[in-house]
């Protein structure tokens, strides 16, 4: 999917997001992008924030344009966007996947702000 198709998918609900996980082939030899994909995405919390929004993967290699005018410089990185498609957080880099600063981010713009019981 796009990030326009996402944002259009969000135009009938009050609240909402969509998550832009840009990549790159490289990453998969970088420590902090499988620590993101093997853990971070996998916390219970991450999920409960991010299975309300709406998914966007874009590889740097055939996105690069889309990705720059979002303001991500390096991969792996996750760009939070609100409903109408506006920047929230952009995370990237080594120290930017904390477990917590990614549900924080999801949790922005997310419908459900409630912890998961």
């Amino acid at each position: 999917d796009s990030i326009e198709a996402a944002v259009q998918s969000l135009a009938d609900q009050k609240k909402g997001g969509v998550i832009v996980y840009a990549w790159a082939a490289e990453d998969q030899d970088k420590p902090h992008a499988k620590e993101l994909s093997n853990e971070v995405l996998m916390d219970p919390l991450v999920r409960h924030y991010g299975n309300q929004l709406k998914a966007v993967l874009l590889d740097r290699s055939t996105c690069t344009d889309a990705l720059t005018a979002l303001g991500v410089t390096e991969t792996p990185a996750l760009v939070v966007l609100d409903k109408k498609g506006e920047v929230e957080k952009v995370l990237q880099g080594e120290k930017a996947f904390k477990t917590k600063s990614v549900a924080s981010a999801f949790k922005s713009v997310a419908p459900n702000k409630k912890k998961p019981e």
